[in-house]
């Protein structure tokens, strides 16, 4: 369950990575910095396991967080929005809001609207701004375009009101208050290999994550440390196989969606790395996708 098309989405990992998660039972709370499509804490919400625990949501992106905000705070006024989006959807219409977007001309609930707009129209769904901040995603051609699904996107609402909401650099994420017994997950952007099995997608904010990766060692230790739970999915590199060797690692095989070309959307190596030991439970999400 999402709302929103996000290059590097876990969708397509959830089955493998949920059986990696700790004993909730022991979990005061949950907190999530690389936010991006948010599938991880959808699914954990929706399965019942943060009720009644503190949840802490953020993204560098502030586009991006100012519409989980709206779509958790003012989600009928923004329906309204979506379906003239829908409605009035064209070629023309595309180029004239993305090339619009960066002038923050319009209030924060049509501004989220115009960021489903663009992410649900472009090209693939990859959101990609250049060196100066501004979008300049292609237009995806399609015949028809469906930007939102209501029920859903109410679903996604709900689910979102547990949460507290706000743009932050992910290593800040230490700051949280009594972080001790939460689980915390990291979804950074990947490292950046030429000729192996992955490739780096940073394009989503004007920070391309080339000094901010090197804090992530230091930011997993620190969490390690305030006696949280930690788990981080990367690519399966020698710099993050060296970088984390004292971890628990594990590989594991996922589908990369953003590719142009179907052909190319091939599984490649990943890795789930946590501060405790990952034990495969056996179970499946088939109760969780009959409730979407």
């Amino acid at each position: 369950m999402t709302f929103i098309k996000w290059c590097g989405g876990k969708t397509q990992l959830l089955n493998q990575l949920s059986d990696m998660f700790p004993n909730f039972k022991n979990i005061k709370g949950y907190a999530e910095p690389f936010l991006g499509g948010g599938s991880v804490f959808f699914y954990l919400e929706q399965s019942g396991y943060l009720r009644n625990k503190p949840v802490y949501l953020s993204d560098i992106n502030e586009n991006l967080i100012n519409t989980y905000k709206q779509v958790r705070n003012n989600i009928n006024q923004l329906i309204l929005l979506l379906k003239k989006y829908q409605n009035e959807h064209t070629e023309e219409m595309y180029y004239k809001v993305r090339n619009n977007f960066h002038k923050k001309e319009v209030n924060d609930i049509e501004r989220a609207v115009q960021f489903i707009y663009i992410n649900k129209t472009c090209f693939n769904g990859m959101w990609n701004v250049n060196k100066d901040g501004v979008c300049n995603s292609s237009i995806g051609h399609k015949e028809k375009h469906n930007i939102f699904n209501e029920k859903e996107i109410r679903r996604c609402s709900e689910a979102l009101s547990c949460a507290q909401i706000g743009v932050m650099s992910y290593e800040n994420v230490v700051r949280i208050p009594n972080m001790k017994d939460y689980w915390i997950y990291l979804d950074p952007p990947y490292d950046n290999i030429s000729n192996g099995t992955a490739k780096s997608y940073v394009g989503y904010n004007i920070d391309r994550f080339e000094i901010k990766r090197d804090y992530l060692l230091n930011t997993f230790k620190k969490l390690d440390e305030l006696g949280c739970k930690v788990i981080m999915s990367n690519a399966s590199t020698p710099w993050i196989h060296s970088q984390f060797k004292d971890y628990f690692i594990k590989i594991v095989k996922a589908a990369r969606m953003c590719a142009g070309n179907p052909e190319k959307r091939i599984p490649v190596s990943e890795v789930i790395i946590a501060n405790y030991k990952l034990i495969r439970k056996q179970h499946s999400l088939s109760d969780y996708y009959t409730k979407l």
